[in-house]
């Protein structure tokens, strides 16, 4: 099976069926950083792969503008930012 690993791209031959966990693990990826996809599916850790699928990993993000954040006042009293700088 072809894997697709993303940051940095590189790609890794495994021959042999086996669960995606067990790819993950040969490969020394925690499975809960990554999306594992096959064709324009995702799929679970207990995935059957066979030696003609590819699979790729694409990492886990998160990010983004915070909803909340603390006054500056100095009592810890939260606002939501986005709501007041939202012209009326």
């Amino acid at each position: 099976m072809k894997v697709v690993l993303r940051n940095p791209r590189r790609e890794v031959e495994l021959s042999g069926r086996r669960r995606v966990k067990d790819v993950l693990k040969e490969l020394g990826v925690l499975p809960e950083t990554v999306l594992v996809i096959r064709g324009d599916e995702l799929v679970t850790a207990d995935a059957m792969l066979d030696d003609a699928d590819t699979i790729e990993l694409r990492p886990v993000m998160s990010g983004g503008r915070p909803e909340w954040q603390f006054e500056p006042n100095g009592v810890g009293e939260l606002r939501r930012a986005r709501r007041e700088a939202r012209p009326e």
